[in-house]
């Protein structure tokens, strides 16, 4: 909504949208208030991801070793295969994103993410699907980190940063904490 918003924005102006231009710069608006607003807007998405993210990550292992019976290797050789989909991801995401914008892919590739978290948490899938569907998952949500990290230094003014900064370790923080009430939720529903 934000980019949309956005868009109609800078088209009324005659500038090129937020991340859209086909060359490798990227327009940023003028405004500071935008500036502020869509930084603002990013930060709370990624700290709202990050909790979700805490809550479910570092149990993987435990459900595929309990569900699934995987050994304690197998759980090793699917944490390695998550990390080598992450790179693959960050790989092939950067033509995309030079051709349609770093915003709209920061967005498409944590909407697929998301989806991919329903299918899997829905109804129990066979482990042949579960955890393909589990890697693709994990390489698709990190993909777009990087992308909004670029923006919102791009959006923050050079002396704001490290303010910005101490934000952004808030949300590392929460990833952390939040996996303690994912203990919790997996010990009172397993």
């Amino acid at each position: 909504r934000v980019q949309h918003l956005y868009s109609l924005h800078c088209q009324a102006r005659g500038d090129a949208v937020l991340g859209q231009s086909p060359d490798s710069s990227t327009a940023l608006p003028d405004d500071p208030r935008w500036k502020w607003l869509i930084a603002s807007l990013l930060e709370a998405s990624s700290f709202i991801t990050a909790i979700g993210s805490g809550m479910t990550f570092k149990y993987w292992p435990l459900f595929f070793k309990q569900d699934f019976g995987f050994s304690p290797a197998g759980v090793c050789l699917m944490n390695l295969s998550i990390w080598l989909a992450i790179a693959i991801c960050n790989q092939l995401v950067q033509p995309i994103q030079r051709k349609c914008g770093r915003l709209p892919v920061a967005n498409a590739v944590h909407i697929m993410g998301t989806l991919f978290l329903f299918m899997i948490s829905m109804q129990p899938l066979d482990a042949y699907i579960e955890v393909p569907l589990v890697i693709l998952r994990n390489g698709l949500m990190n993909t777009g980190g990087p992308i909004v990290q670029s923006l919102i230094l791009e959006l923050v003014p050079s002396q704001h940063r490290g303010k910005w900064s101490s934000l952004a370790s808030l949300r590392r923080m929460s990833w952390s904490g939040s996996a303690f009430i994912g203990g919790f939720l997996s010990d009172s529903h397993d």
